[in-house]
């Protein structure tokens, strides 16, 4: 039972710890104050972003009653 139990606090240790180091180091990428004005780039943008191109293709799965299951098009 003492073997599982130290097993057991390990795993939560480590995963503890996983947890805890990506936020750790997020805090350092993002500025304290936002920037005074945007960059000239940027511009009004849908709620979808249709106007930004996605870089890799895309693939859906349509849903066709005539047609079986699973079938990518």
């Amino acid at each position: 039972m003492d073997k599982i139990k130290h097993k057991l606090l390990a795993m939560l240790s480590v995963a503890g710890v996983m947890l805890a180091i990506p936020q750790v180091f997020a805090e350092d990428e993002w500025p304290a104050q936002p920037p005074a004005e945007a960059p000239d780039n940027w511009g009004p943008v849908s709620i979808n972003f249709e106007e930004i191109d996605y870089p890799w293709p895309i693939r859906f799965l349509e849903s066709d009653p005539d047609q079986p299951a699973g079938e990518w098009r």
